[in-house]
């Protein structure tokens, strides 16, 4: 996999099904963008993430001179469907400069759709992406083409209390997942008074923010100094000798993760080690996926299983998704399952169609 698609890997080129001149200016974060024509789609290098001002800049100088080393103009822009995100205001900036139109990819779309076209069975979790509902996706089955996506499946909604905060503080997180599963749960008093007043505190779907509240559980990794710090010191703390794995339910479309969490509760309490409860969690997350994958099989067959988003980065987990399922079905993981390889995604979907502004 390329986590970071910087100078000697990029750019790279590879054919594309349309004869469109389509910009893709990808996510905010690990940003790069993407062109677009006579068939061939050019993923440009590692930008960075767009909440620097001078980050901006560079995407914008960078996307001017292609453009002006092409000689082209785009036929149309595409973006992600966050409309608040930089990378968006960039891409209405532009499109509105040179009157041509802009689409919204959304974001789990265009991760599955980098990775493989479709149809397929997809499978996008990651810490966050703007859903088509305007809540926060991240722990997402889709079944997808190239031209659009049914939610299958997806991981039951909890609550970020203080929004973004909650992110760099994971015990946010579990704390409003502990009041899910016990009201009269003992948690810190701010973040109580926060999921009371409801102020501030978006529903997400995230796996990766599950990954976060697993790793502050088990006292892995309870205040990241970098993004993905938690996810990368629980794999690394997982005991890969250990099979157990935790209890889950999926019904009426929803991945119930209380049973998980409160297994591990009751483990914590009689003494189990966080690195078993570590590797119990990887094991889990690869059964849940084997589930839902299965059940979507029946109805359709012979699609192959499609992993984006940056929660496949962890190579433990990866593994552990090839044990379960086996020969059983054809799997596909991303090259860029971050959001880096968002851009690649956004042009073949926006070659199809896309939400327009």
């Amino acid at each position: 996999i390329v986590l970071r698609p910087g100078r000697g890997v990029a750019p790279v080129s590879m054919p594309v099904d349309t004869n469109q001149c389509i910009l893709a200016f990808g996510a905010d974060m690990k940003n790069t963008f993407a062109l677009a024509h006579h068939g061939q789609l050019t993923l440009h290098p590692y930008i960075g993430d767009l909440e620097n001002p001078e980050t901006q800049m560079i995407l914008e100088d960078a996307v001017q001179r292609e453009l002006d080393c092409f000689r082209i103009k785009p036929d149309r822009v595409v973006h992600d469907l966050h409309p608040d995100y930089f990378s968006t205001r960039i891409a209405h900036t532009f499109a509105e400069k040179h009157d041509i139109p802009a689409y919204g990819i959304q974001h789990h779309h265009a991760h599955l759709v980098g990775a493989e076209p479709g149809p397929a069975i997809g499978f996008a979790f990651d810490g966050t992406g703007y859903g088509a509902d305007g809540s926060i996706w991240g722990g997402e089955v889709l079944l997808y083409d190239a031209a659009g996506f049914d939610r299958a499946f997806h991981l039951r909604p909890f609550a970020l209390p203080g929004g973004d905060t909650a992110v760099k503080e994971p015990q946010r997180v579990l704390d409003a997942m502990l009041c899910q599963i016990d009201q009269d749960a003992p948690i810190s008093p701010a973040t109580r008074a926060l999921l009371e007043s409801g102020i501030n505190c978006p529903m997400t779907s995230s796996m990766g923010r599950l990954v976060d509240a697993v790793s502050c559980l088990l006292e892995i990794c309870t205040r990241p100094t970098f993004d993905g710090e938690a996810a990368m010191r629980l794999e690394a703390a997982a005991d890969e000798s250990e099979c157990g794995d935790l209890a889950f339910a999926i019904k009426d479309g929803q991945i119930d993760w209380r049973p998980m969490i409160s297994d591990l509760m009751d483990a914590l309490g009689r003494g189990v080690s966080a690195e078993i409860l570590a590797a119990r969690f990887h094991n889990t997350l690869a059964e849940i996926v084997y589930c839902c994958g299965k059940r979507l099989a029946k109805k359709h067959g012979g699609l192959p299983w499609v992993f984006a988003g940056g929660v496949f980065q962890n190579r433990l987990l990866v593994e552990r998704i090839k044990t379960v399922v086996g020969s059983e079905h054809k799997l596909v993981f991303s090259t860029y399952p971050n959001d880096s390889g968002i851009p690649i995604g956004q042009i073949i979907a926006g070659a199809c169609h896309g939400h327009r502004d």
